[in-house]
């Protein structure tokens, strides 16, 4: 069973990671103000984790790898442990992989509406600046479901989707995992 202590260490690797790899016209940190709004942020969702039993997903993982969650232009990379694809306004964003959504806010810094897919081979998936978050959190997505719409929240200034990969609680380059 895991307990709030590993759910506070995977969101900090989290948004550790996205803060010092920045965003699309975003520094590569925050402004200290909005650094501790976001720490107060995840304070307040750590303490609203109840503790549950584990669920596993194994059967629900698709064998055939990942998906693109979005078809899209790739904007140009400032980084390679994240990519951000041009779309449409509200077009539709699927789950790269089946899981578990482990996290759901309408305001992460930076990020406006964002989720994340935990999957059961020691990846999670990130996705930000959706205008519209369609899962909610402990719900269990399959593969090509669709979880989220495309838009312009917190720092983007086009529609676009922000999409990250992390294996085992580490940044990793999406590109080399979608086909």
């Amino acid at each position: 069973m895991r307990d709030k202590k590993y759910y506070c260490i995977v969101l900090f690797l989290v948004f550790a990671s996205f803060i010092s790899a920045g965003c699309v016209s975003l520094p590569p940190y925050l402004p200290a103000e909005e650094e501790a709004k976001l720490a107060r942020e995840i304070r307040t969702i750590l303490q609203g984790i109840p503790d549950q039993p584990e669920v596993s997903l194994e059967g629900i993982v698709s064998e055939s790898g990942f998906i693109w969650p979005i078809k899209g232009t790739i904007l140009e990379p400032q980084d390679p442990s994240w990519i951000n694809i041009k779309a449409r306004e509200g077009a539709s964003i699927r789950a790269v992989k089946s899981g578990i959504v482990t996290f759901v806010s309408d305001d992460v810094a930076g990020c406006g509406k964002t989720a994340t897919i935990k999957h059961s081979d020691g990846f999670l998936s990130f996705y930000a600046y959706n205008s519209e978050i369609l899962v909610k959190k402990n719900q269990v997505v399959k593969q090509g479901d669709v979880i989220a719409k495309a838009g312009t929240t917190g720092r983007a200034t086009t529609s676009q989707l922000h999409f990250r990969l992390f294996k085992n609680d580490i940044p990793v380059n999406p590109l080399n995992y979608l086909p």
